[in-house]
């Protein structure tokens, strides 16, 4: 699997926030309190049954085959 965008409508400081990754490694980085951990932390527990807090997140799987689609699943 393939992390190609990821929108987060509330967690943490993020809110309303669309991040895109390119193809190939992706490299976070930012002065302290960017978030830096706070984003690492939204995708754990977004590939996993609950979030941080407990509550369930939403995750949108988009196929990078051609003539695919995947449609959105609620993790858990």
């Amino acid at each position: 699997m393939r992390l190609l965008e990821l929108h987060i409508d509330g967690f943490g400081k993020f809110h309303d926030r669309t991040i895109s990754f390119n193809d190939g490694i992706n490299i976070i980085y930012g002065k302290n309190e960017a978030g830096k951990s706070t984003l690492h932390t939204f995708i754990r527990s977004s590939a996993s049954s609950a979030g941080a807090d407990g509550r369930q997140r939403m995750i949108c799987i988009q196929s990078t085959s051609p003539g695919r689609t995947a449609e959105p699943t609620r993790d858990g």
